[in-house]
């Protein structure tokens, strides 16, 4: 029997990020940006943030246009005031690991997303240029 692909609810996405990402990346330093936004935790638009060393880390997280597949930017801050980029790719994780193909799949992308920034992600974030 195959799975149709459905589009979680992005009340589904938020709460799962909300109980899973967003306290273990509050644990590690970053906060939501913006900062000045009345609203209580993640959503799309929002991204984390955090300050090392005078330079910002950035990582966001986002719905992939048809809603089925999350889309994750993770950048820091260069002494040159741009920033790098971090493609997932080189860290052996591909972007077909963070397909939602139902709903009950949103909870094991974000657990995986959280186990990849946990594993490899923080150490590439914190090391030199």
């Amino acid at each position: 029997m195959s799975r149709s692909v459905t589009r979680p609810p992005a009340a589904r996405v938020r709460a799962s990020i909300n109980k899973t990402l967003v306290p273990y990346l509050n644990r590690l330093g970053f906060t939501l940006a913006p900062r000045d936004d009345p609203r209580r935790g993640w959503y799309d638009g929002r991204y984390f943030s955090r300050m090392r060393e005078g330079r910002e880390h950035v990582i966001a997280i986002g719905r992939w246009a048809f809603g089925t597949q999350l889309e994750i930017l993770v950048a820091r801050g260069r002494v040159d005031g741009d920033y790098q980029y971090l493609d997932w790719r080189q860290l052996g994780i591909e972007s077909n690991a963070l397909v939602c193909a139902a709903v009950d799949d949103v909870e094991r992308v974000v657990l995986f997303v959280r186990d990849a920034i946990e594993a490899k992600v923080v150490t590439w974030l914190d090391s030199p240029e």
